[in-house]
């Protein structure tokens, strides 16, 4: 009877050997490997790595196996020379990093290992897949096959390309199988700490998100022992004393602690969308209520979404049973799903609540202010409690639906991998033999303005360029893209007012977005003709540049350099004020208040002329409004630098010009003008740079 039933197909319901349960698994996460990840990708080869995040990754990992040791253990000074910087704060794994910086005489030149970590990550994820589903005690040959497939397409994961200690997911994984097989007794109390301990701090030297998200379930395990009896209260504190003595063991000695601390704003702008666990694929597009909550991407997959309600109809009350089993896990993912939501919380673009939080809350949510990831492990726990719910009833139809929802997943999550394929397969574009003949003979990179001291349109990826280009042709940079920079400013930037020193590349970033901002070292070497184009960036030296520069710069001097900005009026914001045939007028007759302000521009020591083109219907005699030019020095105080009426001009376009002097530089330099009701028409503004002779330095201080 059992024979007809089944088919003869029992065999699949039978305990698998381990050897073959994570076999199967391990094959089928080298194929997908192979899929979506081309040769040149895995040996660290593709425009991939030549910028963002991962250039980051790589540079910061280049910067420490060049460097000799420091203590702390993690820290290089070629990289924010020469204060130096932990490369846990690059992202440079270094679970793999310290291990490799030993073998750093005989690694090939420019050597690194994060097209590979992409490998390691989905091996990891399959046999994490196949510890947690075995677990849960489903130990046939199905389950690992389904448990290992559903893992490896699971679409945060796939999403997370791009940040690659962040799709080391597996250990999130391995942290739940641990809690299981303590909690169930299959593990000692000891085993199950002990690997606890182990997995987190393999964690943090992977990513601190990771531990973040893992160590809650020592925590877990921990109290529900204790609850059960099988752990007294000073058992409890002795294990959870010797978790933290590792901890801050590594925060210590891998330099976690540098810096201004581990806080940061942003809490609240990088969550969980409500929507998110359903949104995404097949069913709805993806809801992003904030610029952040592409963080919080955390969608289930059509797949998993019919298996979730598959289950609840053929099991409702093993539910039930399980959140009574497992009643601290559950409160501990509900946490975890709350934090994920922040205090901030939206359905799709709806905001459902958004909390107060006190100043030392919003501090301390501050250290892991990217909060919707804080879902990962949220979801994988109802992927895997569901699977295992369904795996345990012995039906050959319900195997056949499983695995069409399996095949429902791959192609909802279609998209995800299409991505993959797009970026893992584009050609490198930056060509360092060029920069390496150039740049031979120099010892340092020195960017201006430093990371965190910069206004838009500077980006990222700008520190990002040169960060890669010195950590490829071993030289120094003085500053760089890390988390949690902790610049000072003043000191950081203190490098321009002397004079290009021997063996230096001076960099101003952005410079055709503002080349108003050009200090005294910028100056002198443009009028020397010591300067170059690179993109939109001045690169400057103490010499004039070689015949070798001529492949990756243009040449640059003050004759041919425009040291001006004009802004239309189109392009200036406004609180009363609306666009009519180019110009800015109030949007209603008699309308008070700042017809414009900005642009919030840098500006550096030396003398600007301005000049602003506007015009009103009133007469000459009477006043319109009023101008002035404000910005905000080192310390972020106000500083008014010149102000004064505006009189009507009878219908006729007329400027109002003028020259200042900085004697030091400014941040958000604004030019605004300020109506009183009258009629005031703007056209367009200008600001620009005057060599400082006698004349003009005399004009600019009357």
């Amino acid at each position: 009877m059992s024979s007809n039933r089944y088919f003869g197909l029992e065999w699949l319901w039978s305990p698998a050997r381990r050897s073959i349960a994570y076999a199967l698994p391990l094959l089928m996460a080298v194929a997908l490997v192979l899929y979506l990840y081309p040769g040149t990708f895995l040996a660290g080869h593709g425009r991939f790595f030549e910028g963002g995040d991962a250039a980051s990754h790589v540079s910061g990992w280049l910067f420490f196996e060049q460097d000799h040791w420091h203590f702390p253990l993690l820290k290089t000074d070629r990289l924010n020379y020469p204060d130096g910087i932990s490369i846990a704060f690059t992202d440079s794994i270094p679970l793999l990093a310290l291990p490799l910086k030993l073998f750093a005489g005989v690694l090939p030149a420019g050597f690194h290992y994060f097209g590979l970590w992409h490998a390691i990550c989905y091996l990891l994820q399959a046999a994490a897949a196949v510890f947690v589903i075995r677990s849960l005690g489903i130990r046939h040959l199905p389950g690992a096959l389904l448990a290992a497939g559903f893992a490896l397409i699971w679409p945060a994961l796939t999403h997370r390309l791009g940040h690659t200690a962040l799709m080391t997911q597996g250990l999130l994984l391995l942290t739940l199988g641990t809690y299981l097989r303590g909690h169930s007794g299959t593990w000692s109390v000891r085993r199950t700490c002990t690997a606890f301990i182990a997995i987190t701090a393999s964690a943090l030297l992977v990513h601190p998100y990771l531990f973040a998200m893992s160590y809650p379930l020592l925590l877990v395990y921990l109290v529900s022992q204790w609850r059960a009896g099988s752990l007294d209260l000073k058992r409890v504190c002795l294990w959870l004393a010797g978790s933290l003595v590792v901890l801050f063991a590594i925060l210590l000695a891998g330099g976690y602690l540098i810096g201004k601390g581990a806080a940061a704003g942003g809490f609240g702008i990088y969550s969980l969308n409500l929507l998110s666990p359903f949104c995404g694929g097949l069913l709805c597009s993806s809801h992003y209520a904030t610029p952040g909550q592409d963080e919080g991407f955390n969608y289930l997959g059509a797949g998993v979404l019919l298996l979730l309600a598959t289950s609840a109809l053929l099991e409702p009350r093993a539910f039930l049973r399980s959140a009574a089993r497992h009643r601290y896990l559950l409160l501990a993912l509900l946490a975890l799903t709350l934090y994920a939501a922040s205090n901030k919380v939206f359905v799709g673009q709806h905001e459902l609540l958004d909390i107060h939080l006190p100043r030392f809350a919003e501090a301390l949510a501050g250290i892991f202010r990217v909060s919707g990831r804080f879902f990962w492990l949220v979801g994988y726990s109802i992927l895997f409690f569901v699977l295992a719910v369904l795996l345990r009833r012995r039906s050959l139809a319900l195997l056949l639906l499983m695995s069409g929802a399996l095949a429902l997943q791959w192609y909802d999550t279609r998209p995800l991998r299409d991505r993959v394929l797009f970026q893992t397969r584009l050609p490198t574009t930056v060509d360092i033999a060029p920069w390496r003949s150039a740049l031979a003979g120099f010892e340092e990179i020195d960017v201006y303005p430093a990371y965190g001291c910069s206004l838009p349109p500077t980006t990222d990826d700008d520190y990002v360029r040169y960060q890669y280009l010195a950590a490829q042709l071993g030289l120094r940079i003085n500053t760089g893209y890390t988390a949690r920079a902790a610049t000072d400013c003043t000191k950081k930037n203190r490098l321009v007012d002397g004079p290009a020193l021997p063996g230096h590349l001076y960099v101003k970033l952005g410079h055709l977005h503002n080349p108003l901002d050009l200090p005294p070292l910028f100056r002198t070497a443009l009028d020397a003709g010591r300067c170059m184009l690179d993109s939109q960036h001045l690169i400057c030296m103490n010499t004039r540049p070689s015949q070798s520069w001529a492949t990756v710069a243009a040449p640059l001097d003050r004759r041919n350099s425009d040291l001006r900005i004009r802004w239309k009026a189109e392009q200036l914001p406004s609180l009363i004020g609306q666009l009519r045939n180019g110009r800015l007028v109030p949007r209603q007759p008699g309308e008070a208040g700042y017809l414009s302000y900005g642009p919030y521009i840098a500006l550096s020591e030396g003398i600007y002329s301005y000049r602003i083109n506007y015009l009103s219907e009133a007469d000459e005699a009477t006043t319109v409004g009023t101008w002035d030019i404000v910005g905000q020095d080192a310390g972020g105080h106000f500083v008014a630098l010149s102000s004064g009426p505006l009189a009507g001009t009878h219908g006729e376009l007329r400027p109002v010009a003028g020259m200042v002097a900085l004697k030091a530089p400014l941040q958000k330099v604004e030019l605004r003008l300020l109506s009183n009701g009258a009629d005031l028409q703007l056209s367009d503004l200008e600001i620009s740079s005057d060599l400082p002779t006698p004349q003009t330095a005399q004009r600019a201080a009357d």
